[in-house]
């Protein structure tokens, strides 16, 4: 299914692919940021 529709939107896949990486990005710097803030509480 997931083949068939980024052969059809090649665009759009792309640009889900970039969006979710600088996603997950994001997400490890804010456990980076909240493992700190724990690190610092304690």
């Amino acid at each position: 299914m997931w083949n068939n529709l980024f052969l059809e939107f090649p665009e759009t896949a792309l640009l889900f692919k970039v969006s979710w990486e600088s996603l997950l990005r994001k997400s490890y710097k804010i456990q980076v940021a909240l493992i700190l803030l724990m690190f610092f509480i304690h």
